[in-house]
C-alpha cells in the first residue's frame, strides 16, 4: 500500500479502508492509474456491471460492460431532486473522510450559487462520540440536505446525523445498491 501513498503534501487523496479494518489515504493519481487494467480483468472474467465504491471524481473509464460511477450519480439526484426544484441556492452539508479532502468537495459540490459546509469524520476510525460531535456542528450549519460523502459510511452513521440534524441524509452506499439492483435485474 505505500506504493499507493500520496507522495506529496496536498496531493488529491481518495480514503479507504484494508481489510483489517484500518484506515489508508491512497494517492488518486495512483489509484486512476491501475482502474483500467482492472476495469480488463473484469471484462476477461465475463463481469456484467462494475460499481466503483468510492464517491470520489473519477474519469470516464473505457469499458466493454456498464460501469457505475456514484459522483455522478450523486450529482445528477442532489440536483435534479433539491437544486431544481428551488428558486433559491441551496446549503448542503457534505460530511468527508478527511480534512485534506475539503478543497476537492468544495469545488465538487460547490456548483452555481449552492453554498457547501464541510466536516470531516472518518468512516473508519471516528467513534460513537466523534459522530455525535460532527452531526452537532452540521446541525449548526442549517442545510437543507446533508451527504455523508464516503462508501464507509454506514445506516447507523445515516441514523446518527438524520437523528441530530432533521435533515435529509444522503448515504451513498445505499443509493449505488439501489441502482445496481435496478440495473441488474
Amino acid at each position: 500500500m505505500a506504493s499507493l501513498s500520496p507522495d506529496t503534501a496536498g496531493e488529491a487523496l481518495l480514503v479507504s479502508r484494508l481489510n483489517d479494518g484500518s484506515e489508508v489515504k491512497l494517492s488518486e493519481y495512483k489509484v486512476f492509474a491501475l482502474i483500467p487494467e482492472a476495469i480488463e480483468a473484469l471484462e476477461k472474467q465475463e463481469a456484467t456491471i462494475i460499481a466503483l465504491f468510492c464517491t470520489g471524481k473519477f474519469p470516464l473509464f473505457r469499458s466493454k460492460i456498464p460501469i457505475v460511477y456514484p459522483s455522478e450519480i450523486m450529482s445528477s439526484l442532489i440536483h435534479a431532486v433539491f437544486c431544481a426544484s428551488k428558486d433559491a441556492p441551496i446549503r448542503m452539508g457534505i460530511v468527508g473522510p478527511a480534512l485534506e479532502q475539503k478543497r476537492m468537495v468544495i469545488e465538487k459540490w460547490g456548483k452555481g450559487n449552492n453554498s457547501v459546509c464541510f466536516e470531516a469524520l472518518s468512516p473508519y476510525t471516528a467513534d460513537e462520540s466523534e459522530m455525535l460531535r460532527c452531526a452537532q456542528k452540521m446541525a449548526g450549519h442549517n442545510c437543507d440536505v446533508i451527504i455523508l460523502d464516503c462508501m464507509g459510511f454506514t445506516g447507523k452513521a445515516k441514523e446518527v446525523f438524520a437523528a441530530i440534524t432533521h435533515r435529509r441524509i444522503i448515504l451513498p452506499r445505499s443509493l449505488l445498491a439501489r441502482i445496481i439492483a435496478e440495473i441488474s435485474s
